[in-house]
C-alpha cells in the first residue's frame, strides 16, 4: 500500500492517532487530514 502524504501534518500527532486508535499509519494520516489535523477529532474518526 502506498504511504500516503503526510505534508503538513505533526509527526507527534499522527503517532499520537496511532498509539490511541490502534490503527495503521496511513488511516491515522486520512483521519487527521479528514479533520484538519485536529488531534481529538481524528481520533474519533479513526476508532
Amino acid at each position: 500500500q502506498e504511504p500516503m502524504d503526510e505534508s503538513g501534518l505533526d509527526p507527534n500527532d499522527i503517532e499520537t492517532v496511532m498509539t490511541q486508535v490502534n490503527c495503521s499509519r496511513n488511516k491515522a494520516v486520512k483521519a487527521l487530514k479528514e479533520n484538519d489535523g485536529d488531534l481529538i477529532n481524528a481520533i474519533i474518526s479513526a476508532s
